[in-house]
């Protein structure tokens, strides 16, 4: 594996890098990408990053949905879009029209030179990971009280 992921992880969870990994070949240590993986080096929660993660032979991805109003499942880590987008408002209350016009805004924590990209919709990952052997972790998210 090659990437900024695997070779952090590495130091930590396999490869000699951890004590408790090395002594106990029973522990089934795999590599997990939070957010989709890549979020220090790409948009967390993002087409690339998830890309990313799988062209680094990431095996777990964790993702966090949120449902929408009009029943699609977003994915998002907060609740609101300010942050990760050049979008505001609650992501309980977005359609899948709303949500398909807001672009994901690095800059803030990754710097400037990412192509602009909507955030993804749950079926979205799931048709990138549809047929591949990766382990799909979600995080539900139940923000009942930013919806209307």
């Amino acid at each position: 594996m090659s990437g900024f992921w695997p070779r952090w992880l590495g130091k930590q969870i396999g490869n000699g890098g951890s004590k408790n990994s090395a002594a106990r070949p029973d522990i089934d240590a795999r590599i997990w990408a939070h957010r989709h993986g890549g979020a220090l080096c790409m948009p967390e929660n993002s087409m690339s990053a998830l890309h990313y993660a799988l062209s680094n032979g990431i095996k777990v991805v964790e993702t966090d949905v949120h449902l929408g109003a009009d029943g699609t499942l977003f994915v998002m880590h907060d609740a609101t879009v300010e942050r990760t987008t050049d979008g505001t408002g609650n992501v309980a209350n977005m359609t899948l029209a709303q949500w398909q016009a807001l672009r994901l805004n690095p800059a803030d924590w990754l710097g400037s030179g990412y192509p602009a990209e909507p955030p993804p919709t749950l079926a979205d990952v799931l048709d990138v990971l549809e047929g591949t052997d990766v382990t799909l972790i979600l995080e539900i998210k139940t923000d009942t009280a930013a919806a209307p």
